[in-house]
């Protein structure tokens, strides 16, 4: 959608934090606004959050929960890094950054 930026990291894990905690931390830490949407992937686990604000949904039809279930995280759990960031921004309609 207009405005909406999807940001995507691969890092090799999360440490000790979970999936959500770490997007949410790095989201905060990185002073993310209401647009800004971010697909974080831990390849060596593998493992993912992604993390899309309410206002970015406004209006939509996207079903985050079938987005996780069937696309993106089919692709994560293949190490298939490029679709799973194609996936999520084919989802939200955006470009990936």
């Amino acid at each position: 959608g207009r405005g909406t930026r999807l940001w995507v990291v691969y890092v090799n894990n999360f440490g000790d934090l979970k999936p959500i905690k770490w997007a949410e931390d790095t989201m905060r830490g990185n002073g993310f606004g209401d647009t800004d949407a971010i697909l974080a992937v831990a390849t060596d686990q593998p493992s993912y959050s992604f993390r899309v604000p309410n206002a970015v949904l406004q209006g939509k039809a996207i079903d985050l929960e079938v987005l996780r279930r069937d696309r993106i995280w089919p692709a994560v759990f293949r190490h298939e890094w490029a679709r799973a960031a194609i996936a999520a921004a084919n989802g939200l309609d955006v470009a990936p950054s």
